[in-house]
């Protein structure tokens, strides 16, 4: 597993990389957004582990950049610890949060609770290089949307996630909980009903009338639908 650990408190940072790496983890160190960033683009990593207050830019603006950049799994290991820093690190799409100071054994089972549950998150479709529904063609391999029309489509982090998931599910009824944890792996509840706002953006990206959605319907009081048949293009 590939972890970077991002805390500008470089003792700290040695002893959590020391503990990991002795746990058989890769383990790099950024002191600040610049220094994740410049990792991100050498190496992909499995697992971030952010500090909230950083020099220069912060833990918070970091981790929407996560969220819309990778699909790296986002701890946060903070010493604020107050009920609004965990609320909005969540709601902005970190996948747990663990108030300093923390036994390091714990900081491993959590590691590899979410690192299972991201794996978990990823088998469909692991096969297929492109999935082709409705003359769309959805790169798989490298993240990109094209329309029938031949033209890409940007998509976010999250929204690439939650079309993945749909389109691995054609015609089964996915609630928002169910959903959340494929693309997320955790409850739906820590994020209240923002899912429906990645399906809102999406559907502006993809239905010809977002109004009248015909590919991604709307499952009262239960989710969504994808309804379109899928081929899957090795």
């Amino acid at each position: 597993m590939r972890i970077l650990l991002v805390d500008d408190d470089a003792d700290f940072a040695e002893m959590v990389r020391d503990y990991l790496s002795d746990k058989g983890q890769h383990v790099a160190i950024a002191g600040d957004g610049q220094e994740m960033r410049d990792c991100l683009e050498r190496d992909p990593f499995d697992i971030v582990l952010l500090d909230l207050v950083l020099p220069q830019e912060d833990g918070l603006v970091l981790t929407q950049y996560l969220r819309e950049n990778t699909d790296a799994g986002v701890i946060i290991l903070s010493g604020a610890g107050t009920l609004v820093d965990r609320v909005v690190s969540l709601e902005l799409g970190a996948d747990d949060y663990l108030q300093k100071p923390f036994e390091l054994r714990e900081l491993l089972a959590r590691v590899n609770s979410l690192h299972r549950r991201v794996r978990a998150g990823q088998r469909s479709l692991r096969q297929a290089k492109v999935a082709a529904f409705a003359g769309w063609r959805l790169d798989l391999q490298n993240r990109k949307l094209f329309r029938p029309t031949g033209g890409e489509v940007s998509l976010t982090s999250t929204e690439f996630s939650l079309l993945r998931t749909l389109v691995s599910h054609p015609f089964e009824e996915l609630s928002r909980e169910e959903l959340m944890r494929e693309i997320k792996g955790r409850s739906v509840e820590a994020w209240g009903r923002n899912i429906d706002v990645h399906v809102l953006r999406l559907r502006q990206k993809i239905e010809a009338n977002p109004t009248e959605p015909a590919l991604l319907k709307t499952v009262h009081g239960i989710g969504y639908t994808f309804c379109a048949d899928v081929a899957e293009e090795g």
